[in-house]
């Protein structure tokens, strides 16, 4: 029984946290890249919308990029298209 209001417990802690987080995420956007012949398209939420976009962009050059390096030459590549909304 103490195992099972424990477990209640973390559930309700972590809703609380995504609650409160949620909140903070106002804006979200699709960053849609290409690098080297591969492109994919990733969507962010994030407080504004230029770390929304930072964070789109990065998750997106991490799928197409394939290594550290070109991870950061991928970010630093324009993206195709950007497309916000909050």
């Amino acid at each position: 029984m103490g195992k099972l209001v424990g477990i209640g417990l973390l559930l309700a802690f972590a809703a609380a946290v995504l609650v409160a987080a949620q909140g903070e995420l106002r804006t979200r956007c699709e960053v849609c890249m290409e690098f080297e012949g591969r492109d994919t398209c990733e969507v962010a939420r994030a407080r504004d919308e230029d770390h929304a976009i930072r964070e789109a962009t990065t998750t997106a050059c991490a799928k197409i990029s394939g290594g550290v390096t070109n991870g950061i030459r991928c970010s630093n590549t324009p993206p195709r298209s950007t497309r916000c909304e909050s």
